[in-house]
């Protein structure tokens, strides 16, 4: 199977989606979960102290035997903003 990645597909799939996805987001149904290193660097602690404090935001646990935890990118950011 071949996939058209011509600009123009991509342009007409971009207008397709975008409204879409725009929806998603405004209505929160979109949300961006980050690895525990990855909320550590955005709030500038450890990953161990974000494994310690994770009580303290938005979280849930991946899937699988060695779930990793998982926080809520949205909250991270209005946390390091105030």
């Amino acid at each position: 199977m071949e996939i058209d990645l011509s600009p123009e597909s991509i342009h007409k799939l971009a207008k397709t989606l975008a409204p879409q996805i725009a929806r998603l987001i405004k209505h929160g149904e979109f949300e961006e979960w980050v690895t525990t290193n990855e909320a550590a660097r955005i709030l500038g602690v450890s990953p161990d102290w974000m494994r310690r404090k994770k009580d303290r935001y938005p979280y849930k646990k991946g899937e699988g035997k060695q779930a990793h935890i998982l926080f809520k990118k949205s909250s991270l950011i209005k946390t390091y903003t105030q």
